[in-house]
């Protein structure tokens, strides 16, 4: 599910964001500093940190689920908030600053993927994957990210994608 995930988000971005993926790299590797001063292209780091239940959604109902002739009782998918750092990473700071305001503008426009970039897996889902930037109290916690990665910081964003788990 996360690959499938990530997969849509590099595809909004490219797509609805109009990132040429030939001059800008979407990677969801960890930014290490090594890592960094590997890079040779523009790059938009997307850097999972966090996974967690989102409680505000949860359900406890249990639900009905007919095939084959039966019916069985199960308990409704969970709802996992999947936490990411976003930054750009280029030479030159100019160049950093506007690439991160076009992803943001493309994230914060798109609560939800645009059917097209979905791959079927995602799609038949029973509950709809979300999406939001994270607001101020939720994005403190890149600077002590920055730093446990001790990594120079770079501006970013927290972003959030909640999504179904099937228990």
């Amino acid at each position: 599910m996360l690959n499938d995930i990530h997969g849509v988000v590099r595809q909004l971005l490219h797509t609805y964001g109009r990132i040429d993926p030939f001059d800008v790299d979407v990677k969801f590797d960890t930014p290490s500093e090594e890592w960094v001063s590997s890079l040779t292209r523009p790059t938009i780091s997307i850097f999972l940190f966090d996974v967690q239940e989102n409680t505000e959604k949860r359900e406890t109902n249990m639900q009905l689920v007919r095939g084959n002739g039966k019916a069985e009782r199960r308990l409704p998918p969970r709802r996992m908030d999947l936490c990411y750092m976003v930054s750009v990473l280029t030479g030159d700071i100019e160049d950093e600053h506007e690439l991160l305001w076009r992803v943001l503008a493309t994230l914060m426009k798109y609560r939800e993927f645009p059917e097209d970039v979905m791959p079927e897996s995602l799609r038949s889902l029973e509950r709809v994957i979300t999406s939001r930037v994270a607001g101020q109290q939720e994005s403190r916690q890149l600077q002590e990210l920055w730093n446990a990665l001790a990594t120079k910081p770079h501006p970013g964003l927290s972003y959030i994608i909640t999504a179904p788990l099937d228990l």
